[in-house]
């Protein structure tokens, strides 16, 4: 299993049945190829750096707050990604608006409270017009308690 923030995220191929001997021996069952976004898919054309940050809040009472900044030049790329997620507690659909400022332990699920903190650094070094070096880095932290979730890590 693998927990990625999706924002992170430039494609994903999935490969059914027996995959190729060079995804490895444990593919026997199919492999998930995942690309994660670079400096360039983020940086205006002409530009050399950008930053954003965003803050969302949701509706069953958490939020979220996301940062990220790249830099490129001639010789090398890097970005920055990071993203904070709370999510107090998720409501059913019986007890949405019941207590709605105070609600009590009734009227939250069981199992729902959760943090996430979630990492991304990959810089690229581009040694010739056909070579590139990469290096990338990427953290993900999920503190909660998540009943129902079978062979999950994390």
């Amino acid at each position: 299993n693998t927990v990625i923030d999706p924002g992170m995220l430039k494609s994903v191929e999935v490969t059914k049945g027996a995959a190729n001997a060079s995804a490895g021996p444990g593919a026997i069952a199919g492999v998930i190829k995942m690309e994660t976004k670079g400096a360039a898919d983020f940086i205006p054309r002409g530009k050399s750096y950008a930053a954003s940050g965003a803050v969302s809040f949701y509706t069953n009472f958490g939020d979220r707050e996301t940062f990220r900044s790249a830099y490129q030049s001639t010789h090398f790329d890097i970005i920055a990604y990071y993203t904070h997620q709370n999510i107090f507690y998720y409501r059913s659909g019986a007890t949405a608006m019941k207590n709605l400022f105070k609600p009590t332990q009734a009227d939250k699920e069981p199992g729902t409270p959760s943090e996430q903190n979630n990492a991304l650094i990959k810089m690229n070094g581009y040694l010739s017009d056909r070579d590139t070096l990469t290096f990338s880095w990427n953290m993900t932290r999920d503190n909660a308690t998540r009943p129902l979730r079978s062979n999950a890590i994390g």
